[in-house]
């Protein structure tokens, strides 16, 4: 089974996190999802222990919808 870690920011990402929570449980039946507190500013998906998705490296913004998804899909197939 795939493991999904997603680190944000309490404060201001906790409605993102769980939209893509929903997001990736709708389109993967066999995953494991874990949502973790992070750090100040912070959004960062891993999948099995791999960063994959990193908003700070993204000039600062979050997941558009069905993008983590797709990584996701390409890493595993």
């Amino acid at each position: 089974m795939n493991n999904v870690k997603i680190y944000y920011w309490t404060s201001w990402f906790n409605s993102e996190a769980s939209r893509l929570e929903e997001e990736l449980k709708t389109n993967f039946k066999e995953i494991g999802i874990e949502l973790i507190e992070g750090k100040t500013g912070q959004f960062t998906v891993y999948l099995n222990e791999k960063k994959i998705y990193n908003k700070m490296k993204l000039i600062g913004r979050l997941p558009k919808p069905m993008e983590v998804t797709n990584i996701i899909t390409n890493t595993i197939n």
